[in-house]
């Protein structure tokens, strides 16, 4: 898209591929699971990186919380801003009795999601690693080469990495592999089986006892999550 603006606040999450935008001079990127956020009146200008497929979930609105200088990127660390647009972007076109104060409620959880994020945002270092891993979900991720990408040794990286985020890197590529089969569970209709080499998981029977040790359920309870919205 050639340079633009809106007027009004528009956030736009990353569900395949890679989007690139530049705004004040600077480039972003973003990759699935991270978000873009462009204030009411920014000049922007958005692309697909690399040329490749890439599809986002863009949403536009009002808000009276605003303040300068919030963040223009974020990483949805717990999955929650995929979900909650992906359930707006589904309910877009409803019609039925209290479905404006379905979308309504759905978009002040998704803004409020922001808000706490942006309030919390983690340590470069963890972004970066964030951003590294997602974009590699489907492959073999070692330690050596989460230390290599942010140019530390291995042992000094772990350490200041536990000290940063509470948890081990390899404990959040775990948590974040688990996280987008969750979020692909809710929306979309692939099966375990699919699902699990798109999250670096060895095979469905290993990933659904994953989901049931660290999530607390099964695929079929997740999806059956779905089936009640």
């Amino acid at each position: 898209m050639r340079a633009h603006s809106h007027g009004f606040h528009e956030l736009v999450v990353v569900v395949r591929g890679a989007q690139a935008v530049t705004a004040r001079g600077r480039t972003l990127v973003a990759r699935p699971g991270e978000m873009l956020f462009y204030p009411e009146g920014l000049v922007h200008r958005e692309w697909a990186e690399g040329g490749a497929p890439m599809e986002s979930v863009y949403v536009g609105f009002q808000w009276r919380g605003y303040r300068a200088g919030m963040p223009e990127y974020l990483a949805d660390a717990g999955g929650r801003v995929q979900t909650l647009i992906s359930w707006l972007h589904a309910e877009r076109d409803a019609y039925f009795a209290g479905v404006r104060e379905l979308r309504h409620s759905l978009l002040q959880a998704l803004v409020g999601e922001y808000g706490r994020l942006a309030a919390q945002r983690a340590d470069p270092i963890v972004d970066r690693i964030h951003a590294y891993v997602r974009a590699r979900l489907s492959r073999r991720i070692t330690l050596d080469a989460l230390a290599r990408e942010v140019g530390m040794s291995k042992y000094y990286f772990i350490r200041a990495y536990r000290r940063l985020s509470g948890r081990t890197p390899m404990q959040d590529v775990r948590r974040i592999r688990l996280e987008t089969a969750r979020h692909l569970l809710l929306t979309t209709n692939l099966p375990l089986k699919a699902i699990a080499p798109r999250v670096g998981v060895a095979d469905e029977y290993y990933l659904s006892r994953l989901l049931r040790k660290h999530l607390g359920c099964g695929a079929r309870r997740v999806r059956r999550l779905r089936q009640r919205r």
